[in-house]
């Protein structure tokens, strides 16, 4: 869903487009793309954010003292601008215009053990990048749990409160369902 945005290099048929405009109502959209010579290359990347709402908890877990439960949230997502690498430069670019989309998904929400101790970090960049990261090993180490692939599975650090919540990329694929049996 976030492969098209005003600006986006996109490829159908072996042949590549740039796009001019896009829209989007929730149910339909559309794009008008300009054909791009075979001579430049490049590629985008969209840059995103999302924001989650716990909609309804549907268990709890205590495991080796930490409390788990199993949710379904609403993750807003934002595109608010792309990367663009081409033959001729490249940089960061933001739309004029944010695309935002909403999708409801399952998974697990947590808070980090020794949040208490994040005065202990000099400043909130150390602490929210140290949280991001602790998102990142365990989304890593989910993966031979569920046999998945890292695309079946995104994860938030949810700051101040140093939540953390794992939640199934794709809605309804179940993925953290399965982890809950190696929550131990």
């Amino acid at each position: 869903m976030f492969e098209l945005y005003p600006g986006a290099y996109y490829s159908a048929a072996g042949t590549r487009y740039r796009v001019t405009n896009f829209w989007f109502n929730g149910f339909r959209g559309g794009a008008d793309l300009v054909r791009l010579s075979k001579n430049k290359w490049g590629s985008t990347y969209p840059l995103t954010s999302m924001k989650p709402e716990i909609v309804e908890i549907f268990e709890h877990y205590n495991v080796n003292g930490l409390e788990i439960a199993y949710v379904e949230a609403k993750i807003l997502w934002s595109v608010y601008g792309y990367t663009l690498d081409t033959n001729q430069g490249s940089g960061a670019h933001r739309l004029n215009d944010p695309l935002f989309y909403s999708s409801r998904s399952k998974g697990l929400l947590f808070k980090v053990p020794s949040i208490t101790s994040a005065i202990a970090f000099r400043d909130i960049n150390t602490f929210e990048a140290s949280l991001h990261a602790l998102v990142h090993v365990i989304l890593h180490a989910s993966l031979p749990f569920i046999g998945g692939q890292l695309n079946e599975i995104n994860g938030l650090a949810l700051l101040p409160s140093g939540h953390i919540l794992l939640f199934d990329q794709e809605t309804g694929s179940g993925v953290c369902a399965m982890l809950i049996d190696h929550l131990d």
